[in-house]
């Protein structure tokens, strides 16, 4: 059930700390099962882990993922994926629909301040009725030989991939904590 932005969690109106209840809640927004891996920011991964460290380290740990075969921090057997690409720099209310977040220009000039200090975290399962990467047609591949006044052969590889939710509860966004 629920309505358009069911999948949306706003932890707070403004901004707000992260807890493990409200990681909990995240995961359990992901139905039927969990989901396979947990995608978030480096300040979100550290906040988390600050998070783990003071309760004791519950919840998260450091194991063996069958994801990728390599060690990777995990929360409640979930691996965490960190990605440069997520910022933290959202600001206060505008995560709590799904299009604010989808319309959001991540790459403004903005000042920081006080209500631009927000964070996302995304939980989400894969396959093809799931979360699945798109792509339209072949990569192409274009080769110069050598640069004008450079030592240096120039490769230009052009593709277009995309990502697809095709189902509602395979993914899920936490919004609105910042500490």
């Amino acid at each position: 059930g629920g309505g358009n932005n069911s999948q949306v969690l706003a932890a707070n109106a403004t901004t707000g700390a992260l807890s493990m209840a409200l990681m909990d809640e995240l995961i359990d927004m992901v139905k039927p099962g969990k989901p396979q891996l947990l995608l978030m920011s480096r300040l979100s991964r550290r906040r988390l882990n600050a998070l783990q460290r003071a309760s004791g380290n519950a919840g998260m740990q450091m194991g063996q993922s069958d994801l990728f075969g390599k060690f990777m921090d995990m929360y409640d057997g979930i691996p965490i994926l960190v990605s440069d690409w997520l910022v933290d720099n959202v600001p206060d209310n505008d995560g709590s629909s799904v299009l604010a977040i989808a319309s959001y220009d991540y790459d403004a000039a903005r000042s920081s301040g006080d209500n631009l200090n927000n964070s996302l975290i995304f939980a989400m399962k894969l396959g093809e009725r799931d979360v699945q990467g798109l792509h339209s047609g072949q990569m192409a591949h274009e080769r110069k030989d050598f640069t004008e006044d450079y030592n240096a052969i120039r490769n230009r590889l052009v593709w277009y991939p995309g990502l697809m939710c095709a189902s509602k509860f395979s993914l899920a966004v936490l919004t609105g904590t910042s500490s």
